[in-house]
């Protein structure tokens, strides 16, 4: 079997290898009120699936990890994440703040890592575990200019601001002031 990924449409499909034919296909209808400004840009790359035992797991648009039987398509769970919405779209949501899933997850023994917003944005990222340790290895790896450990909560205390298309600059905490402060040298024989 072959598994392939339709990005824009949240469809998981596998193919039989010896003929090329479809062997099952999965598709999740999104909620009417997905969507939002650069939508189509974020979510339409960097997808893919993980397989994992008799499963294939794959990340919908609105933010759920599916597991699916890899040899049948039957869904095993459907799963959201609380705290982490979907992208809305402004005409149809008072807030259209939300999490893009653009990366696949990511298989490892007694686990699956669910990215979220892996983007050429890098504002915010966050690691749930059990494993607090094995956390904050995986923190380290990421590039984003904050990092939540089993939380989605911001400490106001410490320098906010992103990495890559998200810029450089920090505000909140002390270090939010270098950003309003020009450095002056002086030099002087001595």
């Amino acid at each position: 079997m072959r598994s392939g990924i339709d990005r824009y449409n949240n469809k998981v499909f596998a193919l039989n290898a010896d003929n090329g034919r479809v062997a099952w296909k999965f598709e999740h209808k999104l909620p009417d009120d997905w969507g939002g400004y650069n939508v189509g840009f974020i979510t339409g790359k960097h997808r893919g699936l993980a397989i994992y035992g008799d499963n294939i797991y794959f990340l919908s648009n609105d933010s759920k990890l599916h597991a699916l039987n890899y040899m049948t398509g039957k869904v095993k769970y459907s799963k959201d994440f609380p705290g982490f919405e979907y992208p809305k779209d402004f005409a149809k949501a008072q807030d259209a703040n939300g999490y893009a899933t653009t990366v696949g997850p990511l298989a490892i023994p007694g686990a699956i890592i669910v990215p979220m917003n892996g983007t050429d944005f890098g504002l915010y990222d966050y690691v749930f575990s059990t494993d607090t340790n094995k956390a904050f290895r995986v923190s380290k790896q990421l590039r984003a200019g904050n990092i939540g450990i089993n939380t989605t909560q911001r400490n106001h205390n410490t320098p906010f601001g992103g990495t890559k298309f998200s810029g450089v600059g920090r505000d909140g905490g002390v270090f939010g002031l270098h950003a309003y402060t020009e450095l002056q040298s002086l030099v002087w024989p001595g």
